[in-house]
This record gives C-alpha cells, structure tokens and sequence, in this order.
C-alpha cells in the first residue's frame, strides 16, 4: 500500500506474494517464491530514483531472476543474473550492467538506483556499485511489476520490505538521509558516510 495511493496489485490469487509478518526488525515483508507471485505497479512515467529494502532467497541460484520492471530498454534487468551479477535499465533506455556485488544479497539491504538524462548510479547500502557517465533516461510506458518482468517471467525469489520512488534525482545529503531512515526504521547496517573531500595526507617518515 502506498500514501499517494500507487499501491501493488495482485488481482490473480494463484500469483499473490505472501504477506509475512515481523519478518525484519519487527515488520512486515512480501516474499516471492521465484515461481509465479509478484504484484502490477501503476505507471510511474517520472520515477528517476528508487530505493528498496530487499533480500534474495540465494545469492546464486543459476537462475535469472527480476526484482522489477520499471526502466526503459526492451531488455530485461536481473537481480540477480546467473553468474551473480546485476543488470538493470531503471532510468535509462538500455540495461547497465553492474557486476557482481560483495554484499551478500541474501542479507537484507538497500539497493538504490537512479537515472537521468547524462548520468545513472546504483549503490548498495550506501556503497556505489556502478556508474555510467552517460545515459539517456528512458521509462517503460506500460503495466510496471515488482518481483518479475513483464506478465511473471523471470519471477523473483526473496523478500521486500520497502519501496521508495522519487519523480526526480536526489541529492547527496538527500540520498544519506534516506538511506538513514531505511537503515533505521529495518535495522540495517549503518549509513556509509559520504566520500570526505579536500583530504590532504602528509608523509611523516
């Protein structure tokens, strides 16, 4: 459910993800089995940024698997891809590769990704996973889905406590404060503090 009312559908019983209850630090999540679940999200033409408390059921299964539908390519974006690896065109006509993470996915964590025309990022609690210098931002203009890509396939397998979009980019104090709430509110890690600037370091011998 959502307080400006975009909130996930289901309307197929058979494909509903469970509801569990005090999952993570007392709250509630929705578990995908990886099989047929996942929810219809209304069209978010304007989402540059998302945020999503997320945990997958294997780190690596060998099976492709989609947390989401929501960028612009005719590609598809995996979380994670086979060999462990991310992909994802959140924000962008094409799917960015990411490489594979050192953070376990099977541990609950932030996964933040934004797009803009000339730039695109992902971080992983807090820590920057991928960057592209260039980039053309790009939105699906159709039904969008959490847990699979287009009508179920490649369903995912893990649980999802929060999503957080936004209809334009952050900022860097923006993004820490959110990245605080989120760790906050599920117990997370702590927020990685910001890269410090104008460092100077002075040999001593």
């Amino acid at each position: 459910s959502s307080g400006r009312t975009n909130n996930a559908t289901q309307l197929t019983v058979a494909n509903r993800p469970y509801y569990v209850t005090n999952a993570l630090n007392g709250l509630p999540v929705v578990r995908f089995n990886g099989t047929n679940s996942y929810l219809n999200l209304p069209e978010f033409f304007t989402s540059s940024e998302a945020l999503v408390v997320v945990k997958v059921a294997t780190n690596w299964s060998g099976a492709q698997q989609t947390l989401w539908k929501l960028g612009g390519s005719s590609g598809v974006g995996f979380y994670p891809y086979t060999d462990g690896s991310l992909k994802d065109d959140f924000g962008s006509i094409i799917v960015n590769s990411m490489g594979v993470p050192s953070q376990p996915l099977t541990q609950y964590h932030v996964y933040n990704v934004m797009g803009s025309n000339g730039s695109w990022a992902a971080w992983i609690n807090g820590v920057l996973q991928a960057q592209m210098p260039t980039n053309t931002y790009g939105y699906w203009g159709g039904t969008t889905t959490l847990g699979s890509h287009i009508s179920g396939s490649y369903p995912f397998a893990g649980d999802v406590a929060e999503v957080l979009l936004f209809n334009r980019t952050l900022t860097g104090s923006e993004r820490s404060t959110v990245n605080a709430y989120l760790n906050g509110k599920f117990g997370l890690v702590p927020a990685v503090p910001a890269t410090p600037t104008n460092l100077v370091a002075q040999a001593v011998s």
